[in-house]
């Protein structure tokens, strides 16, 4: 069980404020609309994860599913 929590943190920190530091730093953001630093984090590290190789379609196939459209 330790190994799921320290997961679930990471993630949590990776999705949340890691990624809107990171967005503020490197102004990747211009203006909120769809996306936010969370929703693109999400939508970049999922497909990787789940392909390596991920290419524009299958990050805006995650974004989908984490609940852009």
């Amino acid at each position: 069980m330790k190994t799921i929590d320290r997961l679930a943190t990471l993630l949590q920190t990776s999705f949340g404020e890691l990624a809107e530091q990171s967005a503020a730093e490197s102004k990747v953001i211009k203006r909120r609309r769809k996306f936010d630093a969370s929703t693109l984090a999400k939508s970049f590290i999922l497909a990787m994860l789940a392909k390596p190789t991920a290419n524009e379609e299958d990050i805006a196939s995650m974004a989908a599913s984490v609940g852009l459209t």
